[in-house]
Parts: structure tokens; sequence; C-alpha cells
């Protein structure tokens, strides 16, 4: 049996034109055939194009259940234990305590063009020092619509002018089309996290175990600003695979809840996959780009 694929994920690099003229829906389903033998890829747009042209200076939010996240386990298997914090403020409490010397990469982690460094770094300080995150806070930091004729008459204005963050409004990730956000909107329903849009505030080592999405749906995931994040993915071809290596390995979790997974608890090490050869792959999301995962894609990551 040849070993576990280690190649990075496809990235795609549409147009301008392209993203005035398709949705990101319709992109994807331009691109779904390579989402899917890998599980996951990077979208990046072209240079110029910004879905808040007023920058992020001004970004704050009220976050009222920040975790930290408490890891436990040893030799590349960890179980994750989530403690909720005292509200704070993104911009008042959180950037601070993440911009602290102790709770930054190495230099030689950050100057390290290849990532090893830095992904060694994180595995070998997992159980340490437990970092916090602020997950699934109800926003946005897209701009707000403009209508249609006012779209219209600024898309001419911005061909003009090098801008394009209102052209696109089919790539507004709170406000993205598809037939499950069709079909919802005329219930008159809303699904956090699925129809309406979320923000996560990482700090260095804040991270998410091993999962799908519910109802295995895809996902979008845009960087808006800040470091990098990572990510692991294994694609649907291999996951009963994984699903039966991971029931192997905490059988207890297992017996106790046969969904154990989704209760994403579980932090595997690439490391442990190589040795049981487990196709997976890794990638680094840059600011500026998007990520997405495909169905039934089990995915894992770090800031």
């Amino acid at each position: 049996m040849s070993g576990p694929r280690r190649v990075e994920p496809p990235v795609f690099y549409p147009t301008l034109e392209e993203m005035r003229s398709m949705s990101l829906e319709k992109y994807v389903e331009s691109i779904e055939d390579d989402l899917e033998e890998y599980g996951i890829g990077r979208i990046v747009p072209p240079a110029g194009w910004t879905p808040r042209r007023r920058g992020y200076d001004d970004v704050d939010f009220r976050v009222e259940k920040a975790i930290t996240q408490h890891a436990t386990g040893r030799k590349g298997l960890f179980r994750t234990l989530l403690v909720e914090k005292k509200p704070l403020s993104v911009k008042h409490d959180f950037k601070p305590m993440a911009e602290r010397p102790e709770n930054q990469p190495s230099k030689a982690a950050l100057e390290d063009p290849t990532h090893a460094t830095i992904e060694r770094e994180f595995w070998k300080k997992v159980a340490y020092d437990p970092p916090t995150y602020c997950a699934d806070v109800a926003g946005t930091l897209f701009d707000a619509p403009t209508d249609s004729d006012d779209a219209t008459r600024r898309a001419s204005d911005d061909s003009e002018k090098g801008s394009s963050s209102v052209t696109t409004p089919g790539w507004d990730v709170s406000r993205l089309d598809s037939l499950l956000s069709r079909t919802l909107k005329e219930k008159n329903i809303t699904l956090d996290g699925v129809n309406s849009s979320y923000l996560y505030f990482g700090m260095w080592r804040a991270l998410f175990a091993w999962h799908t999405e519910d109802c295995d749906l895809y996902s979008v995931n845009y960087l808006h600003y800040g470091a990098p994040k990572f990510w692991y993915a294994i694609a649907p071809e291999d996951r009963e695979r994984f699903e039966i290596l991971a029931q192997g390995m905490v059988p207890e979790m297992w017996r106790a809840c046969p969904e154990f997974l989704r209760h994403k608890e579980l932090l595997i090490s690439p490391t442990l996959l190589e040795q049981n050869g487990i196709p997976f792959t890794r990638m680094m999301q840059k600011p500026g780009e998007f990520v997405v995962t495909y169905p039934g894609s089990y995915h894992s990551g770090f800031n």
C-alpha cells in the first residue's frame, strides 16, 4: 500500500471578472470535482479585491462566551475541554492578550517558509498554556450590500478606481446564496452558522478539532486579517478509514456516543495519521483567502 498523500490541496485563482459575473455558489460548482478529491480547497481572490473597504482598525465585538481550550493526552492523541470565560471585548481584551510575547510562536517558526517549524511547535505545546478562542460570534465584517442600481453604477466607478469590494455581492459570506439558504429563506428559518454567518477570533494555538460540518454540508471560511490559519483535511473517500482509526484510538468515547467525532473534541496529529496510513492534506490559509470544505470531509487545524 502506498503511503498517505502529503500534498497541498488545490488552489484556485478567480479573476475579478469571474467574481463579478458569478456567485461563490456557481464558482464552487465549477471546481467541485477538485474539492471532492481533496476534501478542501483554497480560493485566492485577485489583488485589489476586498470585502471591507474601510479596513479592520475599528473592529470590536463583545464576546459573551469566549473559551479557553484545554487539551489532555500524549503522543499525538488529545481530547479537548472547553472552559467558558467571562465576557470580553475583542479589541480591548482579546487582542492585547493575543499579542503578548508569551502568546506568540517562536521567531524561528515565523521565519520558516515551509511552515514545518510552526507545525511542530503547535503539536509540541498543544497540551500547555491553554489558548483563548472567541468562536461562534454572530456577525459579519463584509460591507453592507447596495441595491442593484447602485451596485451597477459603482461597478463602473470601481473599474476606474481599481476597487472591487462592492461589485461582487455573490461572494459575501454573510449572505451566500445556495439551494439550502433559498429553501430556509422561503420558510423564514434562520440557522445560526448555516444560513447566517459566524465570526471567529483566534490567537496562536487556538484550534478546531476533527469534524465534518453539520448535516455534512459544505463550509466556507474567509480569513479577513491577522495571522495565517493552518488546516488539515481528509477527503470523503478516506472518511470511513479515518473513523475506524478514531474508534480504535478512543473506544470509550465511541461506546459513549457513536457520533463522538461530531462533539469536536478529538485531536489526532499528522504523525499518527501517517503512521496509520490515513491520507490527508495540509495547507496554510493567508489573510484575504477563502477556504471551502467539501461535504463529508473531515478537517481540523489551528490559528
